[in-house]
């Protein structure tokens, strides 16, 4: 009753991609600190609990946005990444944090409340363009 059926192994080799840009990102945003603060909650953080958190979905960006520092930011892996992620949260023109969709749980709905009206501790002029397609993506 307590073993996984039909596995007779565990593991499997893949091949994948790896995003050259990420690590140069990371340092960029991060340089040498050992905690840095949310964008989004403004908690501080060690930085092994942030990301450097793409604005807009990469997947959507030119070579040249991916090449740009001015398209990621630190976001918390407590909550904030997720909830920009899916579309949740995001940043009105003002740079202040906004919620687009609704949840149904009430400790989802609180973390929100917590944040909403936080002005993003790095928005600016050039980022600006890609928190305005984050928002227009998810609204």
């Amino acid at each position: 009753e307590n073993v996984l059926p039909f596995l007779d192994k565990t593991e499997k080799e893949f091949v994948s991609k790896r995003r050259l840009e990420q690590g140069y990102l990371r340092k960029v945003l991060f340089k040498n600190k050992s905690t840095i603060k949310c964008s989004c909650c403004g908690k501080n953080f060690p930085v092994s609990f942030v990301w450097c958190s793409h604005i807009k979905k990469r997947n959507f960006c030119s070579l040249d946005e991916k090449n740009d520092i001015n398209v990621v930011t630190p976001m918390c892996k407590f909550g904030c990444d997720d909830l920009f992620e899916k579309g949740f949260i995001s940043v009105n023109n003002e740079g202040k944090i906004v919620q687009i969709k609704k949840v149904q749980n009430d400790n989802i709905e609180k973390y929100i409340n917590g944040i909403i009206n936080n002005r993003v501790i790095n928005f600016s002029e050039k980022n600006s363009k890609y928190f305005n397609w984050h928002y227009e993506y998810n609204k």
